[in-house]
């Protein structure tokens, strides 16, 4: 049974959250292996490793 549309539309999805996660996991690694005081903090460095991670998933997909 193809079921067209509907799983691609899933695969796409879950491939952004394998993005999520491996960027979640980016960040948490930079922050143990340079830690510091620096302005954005433990939470903004975990967003901008899984905004690097969409991107770059995005930017391989297309």
């Amino acid at each position: 049974m193809d079921c067209g549309k509907v799983c691609e539309s899933k695969q796409f999805i879950m491939g952004i959250i394998s993005w999520i996660i491996f960027g979640l996991i980016a960040g948490i690694l930079s922050k143990w292996i340079m830690p510091g005081d620096d302005p954005g903090g433990f939470i903004v460095t975990i967003i901008i490793g899984i905004a690097g991670a969409v991107v770059g998933g995005l930017l391989v997909h297309y």
